[in-house]
């Protein structure tokens, strides 16, 4: 009973954290593109510049308040109200702290624009100091509508803002505003539906258990940050804020797989792994379920983007954009190896091996620190080549310490994922001659890239739908019993 549990509680929150990502990165394309006409690549640049050192001081702001709070087995009013006393705490100091620390910024990207930005931006932290409680509350209750509401709300609060800010001239600004303004949305929605509203109150021994299990998470959280925004510091120190807007989109662009299923199933199957410890069994057939489930997304739109990277650049986002096609074709196959990861973090964080992650971690960190320097006076793709190889040895290294958790052979990846491999096989051929047959009669990109992804869309559902696989037949159940039907 308490598999089938487990089970129906994680297929629960992968349905609902599904749909949210899928609406959601729907919405955030469509802005994407839209502000990517509007706007000059310098100036995504410059907010990409800023960001580096953002994500840094969120993870610091966050500090594993949220996940402390759904993982504590009771929690009472005094709990909440010291936890939400140290996170606002967090808030306000990173707040001021940025704002004053705004220029020196700017000056390290030799850009005043960098730093002109970052006081307004910077509220942001402050905002979300004071989520961090009301969201964790609605995880722990299982209210995945109500987190997926105020999801979606705040990403069409930033569309409205951004497009609107940019269509009236405000260029860079826009970048700024709609963030404050999303962040701000997403606060007072989750603070409704959770019926949680600041309570300030400080006991010692609650902050002590917070900030123990806090620190972990945080160590962890920052050694994967410093490996994800090397490359982006570096391209921006050196060759400018253009070259960091076109490398940016392009790894954006090929990690979008991985930032979805990050997600859909980080947030599922950590906790369902911390539950399997006594069952060896049980680990590794959730281990290779969920491998499957990722690869039979994930690889088939990583080829896509490798196939079709140079009509999605010219008709999405304008030839403007086009130093950005060759370094996404380079990151679109690291970005599905990049997916990979995922099982293999949430089984060493669920069974509490939290001494091999942080080596992997250090490892993977200072591996992308050294590709990146020795590779970046050759331009952004050779950056994108090297990231890329870095990304596949590391998970190799996180196949050997799973390994050393549960025996297994290779040839179980393949039994594992062997519908997406072949139903990608022919989606990925029928994409070559669709491209080849009209390229030579027709100079329009949009109609080859319409043609592109009608056949690979076509293929590749067809042979997915008619797999005997276990994960297929319960996509297939999942879509018929959608659209009201019995069988397919």
């Amino acid at each position: 009973m308490a598999d089938d549990n487990i089970g129906k509680s994680a297929k629960k929150g992968i349905a609902w954290t599904a749909s949210a990502q899928v609406i959601k990165q729907c919405l955030e394309f469509g802005v994407g593109v839209i502000m990517a006409r509007l706007l000059a690549p310098s100036d995504f640049g410059v907010v990409a510049a800023c960001m580096i050192f953002f994500s840094f001081v969120s993870i610091v702001t966050s500090f594993g308040f949220g996940p402390a709070i759904i993982q504590r087995s009771e929690i009472n009013d005094e709990y909440l109200n010291t936890a939400q006393t140290i996170c606002v705490a967090f808030g306000v100091i990173s707040t001021s702290v940025m704002a004053l620390c705004a220029g020196l910024i700017g000056g390290v990207f030799r850009n005043q624009a960098v730093g002109d930005i970052i006081p307004l931006m910077s509220l942001t932290f402050l905002f979300s100091s004071f989520s961090i409680v009301p969201q964790a509350l609605l995880t722990r209750r299982l209210y995945f509508g109500k987190l997926t509401a105020a999801s979606i709300a705040s990403s069409v609060s930033y569309g409205i803002v951004a497009i609107g800010m940019a269509a009236s001239g405000f260029g860079v600004w826009s970048l700024v505003g709609a963030p404050v303004v999303s962040v701000f949305v997403n606060l007072l929605l989750l603070s409704y539906f959770a019926s949680y509203f600041p309570k300030f109150r400080f006991n010692r021994k609650y902050c002590n258990e917070i900030w123990s299990f806090g620190g972990a998470v945080t160590i962890s959280s920052l050694l994967n940050h410093i490996a994800r925004n090397a490359d982006n510091f570096i391209v921006g120190r050196y060759l400018g804020s253009g070259a960091l807007g076109f490398y940016s989109r392009a790894y954006n662009l090929a990690t979008i797989p991985k930032e979805i299923m990050v997600s859909v199933f980080g947030s599922v199957l950590f906790p369902s792994f911390a539950r399997m410890q006594d069952s060896v069994t049980r680990q590794s057939d959730a281990y290779f379920k969920s491998i499957n489930a990722i690869v039979l997304v994930t690889l088939p739109a990583s080829l896509i983007l490798l196939i079709s990277a140079p009509e999605l650049i010219n008709v999405v986002y304008g030839d403007k954009w086009s130093d950005s096609m060759f370094p996404l074709r380079i990151l679109s196959l690291a970005g599905f190896v990049y997916t990979l990861y995922i099982p293999c973090t949430s089984l060493l964080l669920g069974l509490g091996k939290v001494r091999p992650y942080t080596i992997l971690q250090i490892v993977y960190s200072l591996g992308t620190i050294l590709a990146v320097c020795i590779s970046y006076s050759r331009g952004i793709a050779c950056v994108a080549f090297a990231v890329s190889v870095v990304i596949i040895i590391s998970w190799i290294a996180y196949l050997i310490a799973v390994h050393k958790i549960f025996t297994f052979k290779l040839s179980a990846y393949w039994k594992s994922s062997k519908v997406a491999i072949l139903g990608t096989l022919y989606m990925s051929l029928a994409m070559i001659l669709t491209k080849y047959m009209l390229s030579t009669y027709f100079d329009k990109m949009y109609l080859i890239l319409i043609a592109e992804l009608l056949s690979a869309a076509a293929i590749y559902t067809f042979y997915v739908l008619k797999s005997k696989d276990e994960v297929c037949i319960e996509l297939k159940n999942l879509i018929c019993g959608k659209l009201g039907f019995t069988n397919i």
